[in-house]
């Protein structure tokens, strides 16, 4: 590879590069950290301008030399570089830390991840090397930062398969096709090193108090593009929650956000509940896409494992598990699993509250989790305005009542007895079978009762009927009577 002298510029030096790695030094010219492509004897090919920043060499003198020589520690023990060696002429991505040196003698710790690129034979030519400076040592050459990363810096691999075929003899003027399947690969490379940083990182920014309402907002503005095609309804008892977050949680809900939007159909609803839970906030986000096979949901979170195909073909599997390494380093949870009837997937994401008290365990005159079903808009509103101070969930049908309840919890369920489709009666017996503990806190509501089968209903369940119309004394019998 020749390159002028004086034209040592990073778009003239990837313009000799071979056609594979010009895609992945194009992807690597805006990337925060130091990328260098080195040779498979060592030779620096190329490398971005955070490398050339963060060395303090020119890149006139950087390429053709040795990288190992001209940048790696003398401190570093021999058996380190015999060892990487090694695993790399094995065609393993090595993940460690190193000491590296800078031109003016200095040394600095790095996060190094150095993967074998191969041709299309598939004998190793090229190696691409990631360094992300560390406070501190973390990691010996034989024991990887995050075991994640290692497994997902393989999924790099992929693209380059068909970017290598397709580059083999391509000619000076390459056909439209082939372009846009170098593109294609080039876009994979671009995705997989953003989730790959995000899967081997730590979130260690300071945590703060945020409300559930702002980073809700800042997640759906990342994932825009994903989600256009569909609706998104918010509960507005959210809306006030409070949560520790740092910057990375918008990141992480933005993942799940994309997964959801991805795989629902256009016109399709997500729909957002949150809910304060002993000394946590539960955060639910479910979507109308393809529901999970039994036997992948054990693997959701594993990266590279797509348990969905994603509309655009392109899903890599790292997502989701960046995002539940960001929650679980703010000492939460995520789930993922399918919503009642096979009707898409539910992420349960668990935030630890700010204001815990939110939480308070319930006694009668403590803040309950109530689920109102009336098709009736106005009597919801007027139950609602009764039971202000507690945490209130509408919903006009009783199918949808089930599939709320086949995912959460309420202290007490006001139903009215006469709705079409199913009626408070059949939404009872479907209780009794599948939740029953959920069955022995429900509460009718009925104006009256003609059918011979309503009124033999309201006799054996006298207890758990509110007559039409009522008062709030009326109400809180009613109320006192399930909880006794």
């Amino acid at each position: 590879m020749r390159v002028p002298l004086g034209e040592h510029t990073p778009t003239a030096v990837i313009d000799v590069l071979p056609w594979p790695l010009r895609l992945l030094a194009r992807a690597a010219l805006e990337y925060p950290d130091a990328v260098e492509l080195v040779r498979c004897d060592g030779v620096l090919l190329f490398a971005n301008p955070a490398f050339v920043a963060a060395f303090g060499y020119t890149l006139s003198e950087l390429l053709g030399q040795a990288s190992s020589a001209l940048l790696w520690s003398d401190s570093q023990p021999p058996a380190v570089f015999e060892e990487l060696d090694a695993r790399l002429s094995r065609g393993e991505v090595v993940c460690t830390s190193i000491t590296s040196r800078r031109k003016d003698g200095s040394c600095v710790e790095h996060a190094v991840t150095v993967m074998p690129l191969k041709d299309a034979d598939g004998e190793m030519q090229w190696m691409l090397v990631h360094r992300r400076a560390l406070s501190r040592r973390s990691a010996s050459l034989g024991e990887a930062i995050d075991p994640a990363v290692a497994d997902s810096a393989h999924e790099i691999s992929n693209p380059l398969v068909w970017m290598l075929e397709h580059a083999r003899g391509l000619p000076s003027a390459p056909t439209d096709s082939r372009i846009k399947e170098l593109a294609e690969g080039r876009e994979v490379i671009r995705g997989t090193v953003g989730e790959l940083l995000k899967l081997s990182q730590r979130d260690d920014e300071r945590r703060v108090s945020m409300s559930m309402s702002v980073l809700l907002d800042r997640a759906i503005v990342l994932e825009q593009e994903a989600l256009k095609h569909i609706q998104i309804h918010r509960e507005p008892s959210s809306e006030d929650l409070q949560v520790f977050a740092t910057p990375g949680l918008v990141e992480a809900l933005a993942y799940i956000l994309r997964d959801a939007g991805l795989t629902c159909p256009a016109g399709a609803v997500i729909k957002i509940r949150a809910r304060p839970a002993q000394e946590m906030t539960q955060l639910w986000i479910m979507d109308e896409g393809s529901s999970i096979a039994e036997a992948d949901l054990p693997r959701v979170l594993e990266p590279l494992f797509c348990v969905r195909p994603l509309s655009n073909g392109l899903g890599l599997g790292l997502g989701l598990p960046a995002a539940e390494r960001i929650v679980r380093g703010l000492g939460g949870s995520l789930t993922v699993a399918n919503r009642h009837r096979g009707r898409g997937a539910v992420a349960t994401i668990l935030l630890q509250s700010v204001n815990p008290q939110h939480a308070t365990p319930t006694t009668d005159k403590a803040l309950m989790r109530v689920l109102i079903v009336d098709d009736e808009p106005r009597v919801s509103r007027s139950l609602v305005r009764l039971l202000r101070s507690h945490d209130v969930t509408t919903t006009g049908s009783g199918a949808e009542a089930l599939e709320i309840l086949a995912e959460q919890t309420f202290d007490l369920i006001i139903c009215d007895l006469k709705m079409p489709g199913m009626t408070g009666m059949a939404l009872f017996e479907r209780l009794e079978i599948e939740h029953p503990e959920q069955a022995a806190r429900i509460l009718f509501t009925t104006g009256g009762a003609w059918a011979a089968e309503s009124q033999r209903f309201i006799a054996k369940h006298a207890d758990r009927i509110v007559i039409k119309p009522f008062n709030r004394q009326q109400l809180e019998q009613a109320i006192a009577r399930i909880q006794d």
